[in-house]
């Protein structure tokens, strides 16, 4: 029963991903921003 319900959620999961792709790119943008962003903090603690 577990089983089938992972099972479930994983193709809900992968129908929103498949429906959203847009979503995706805009969150891992975000990240990279994020990433940017901290980088620069650490370049200016270091000065």
């Amino acid at each position: 029963m577990l089983h089938t319900h992972k099972c479930y959620i994983n193709i809900a999961i992968a129908r929103t991903c498949i429906r959203q792709p847009f979503t995706i790119s805009y969150m891992l943008k975000f990240i990279c921003m994020l990433n940017a962003i901290a980088m620069l903090w650490k370049v200016i603690e270091a000065e």
